[in-house]
């Protein structure tokens, strides 16, 4: 009985029209506690991977076989993101510690609109970065990097490594948003 009360559920979870993914319970209470939400597309085929990164930088590692790429998430809440003035100069920091140092790659950056900042993710501050990664961090050839920031909540980065395009490719990077006010 349990068995197919907990199959059900998984079915009806599946299934359900809601987008909202709840992937591991210390991730999903960090983006509570930063009053964010995480929005991932139906058709993505990501599983949870062990994060294998020597410095814990990571909170949540998603790998998609089919896709070839992988997305990695970092949450900070409320407490770690008070001593954030400048949360452009904290986003650039942390590409450039993911980025290759060699001076043939630029890195290119693009900022969302400020409806879209408003309406859509209910945020102070997104930027988004494209790089080539650090060898050893990832066996993929490109990266993009998005974060998000709102005072008095948090800071979110989404890091997806990829060796080529695909559909949903950009829904996938910016799956995070913060709760509304509303």
């Amino acid at each position: 009985m349990v068995r197919f009360f907990c199959t059900w559920l998984g079915i009806t979870l599946f299934f359900s029209g809601s987008a909202q993914i709840i992937y591991t319970r210390e991730f999903t209470n960090k983006l509570l506690a930063a009053g964010a939400g995480l929005n991932m597309p139906k058709e993505s085929f990501y599983h949870v991977i062990p994060c294998e990164d020597s410095k814990n930088i990571f909170d949540l590692c998603l790998v998609s076989e089919p896709d070839s790429s992988e997305l990695k998430f970092v949450v900070l809440d409320e407490k770690a993101v008070t001593k954030i003035i400048f949360p452009e100069i904290h986003f650039m920091t942390k590409v450039a510690s993911l980025a290759t140092n060699d001076d043939r790659y630029w890195i290119r950056t693009r900022t969302p609109s400020p409806q879209s900042l408003q309406e859509t993710i209910h945020a102070d501050w997104a930027g988004e970065m494209s790089f080539i990664p650090k060898s050893g961090l990832t066996d993929k050839k490109y990266a993009k990097a998005y974060s998000i920031y709102r005072q008095d909540y948090g800071m979110l980065f989404v890091i997806l490594f990829y060796n080529f395009e695909y559909p949903g490719f950009n829904e996938h990077l910016r799956s995070v948003y913060f709760q509304s006010n509303n």
